[in-house]
């Protein structure tokens, strides 16, 4: 085998398996990753709080939560808006609802993760 075939099936191997994951936040050298139960979203760009959240619920599910909650604040609604439609169509989530009374009320989203 030539070198530059070596090289070529490593860079393969390195483009379809390993890039994504340092790309995504995914690659952890063996280390474990403490994931809180729950995400502060207010005061972020409806942008920024999407990205923030399909994160949040790649890591929450690959650490084994099963309930975590999305802080997104009361304000104008648009935040609550916008992650409720983001979490209607994530594989990774069985429902949601909002947080009641004593739990955050409309400034919470609780979620429930699917099982492993």
């Amino acid at each position: 085998m030539t070198r530059n075939r070596i090289i070529l099936e490593h860079s393969a191997y390195f483009n379809a398996f390993v890039f994504p994951k340092y790309l995504y936040g995914c690659y952890n050298h063996g280390e474990m990753k403490s994931v809180s139960d729950e995400v502060q979203l207010h005061r972020l760009t409806a942008d920024e709080a999407v990205l923030k959240l399909d994160r949040y619920l790649n890591d929450a599910f690959m650490a084994g939560l099963v309930r975590v909650r999305v802080i997104h604040g009361k304000g104008t609604g648009t935040l609550r808006q916008v992650v409720s439609e983001q979490l209607s169509k994530h594989p990774l989530v069985n429902s949601y609802r909002l947080a009641g009374y004593g739990e955050g009320q409309e400034g919470v989203t609780i979620v429930e993760l699917a099982a492993k």
